[in-house]
C-alpha cells in the first residue's frame, strides 16, 4: 500500500492536478471553474427553484448537465454570463 505522500508526489506529475488539489484545499474556485448544485444556484441567483425551472423550460436560463445518474449541475461560468447578461439588459417594464 503506497502512502499518501507518493501518491501526492505522482499527482505532481499531472498537469492542472495540484491546481485543483490545492484550490479544493484552500476552499477557493479551480482556475477551470466548477459545478454547482441546485442549491449554489439558487443563492448565486436569488431565484427559486420553481423559477430556475420555469427559466429553463422557456430556454431563458442555462440547461444543467448530467453528472451521474442521480445528479446533476450547472456548469458556474454559464450561471455567470446569464447573471452579467441580466444586468446589462435594461429593467423590463410592468
Amino acid at each position: 500500500m503506497r502512502g499518501r505522500d507518493a501518491a501526492q508526489q505522482e499527482g505532481a506529475n499531472r498537469p492542472g492536478s495540484m491546481n485543483l488539489a490545492a484550490a479544493k484545499r484552500d476552499g477557493r474556485q479551480a482556475s477551470m471553474g466548477r459545478f454547482m448544485r441546485i442549491n449554489d444556484v439558487i443563492a448565486s441567483t436569488g431565484l427559486s427553484r420553481a423559477t430556475i425551472y420555469r427559466l429553463i423550460a422557456n430556454s431563458d436560463f442555462p440547461r444543467q448537465h448530467q453528472l451521474t445518474r442521480r445528479s446533476s449541475g450547472w456548469w458556474e461560468a454559464d450561471v455567470e454570463s446569464w447573471l452579467k447578461g441580466r444586468l446589462a439588459s435594461p429593467p423590463e417594464a410592468p
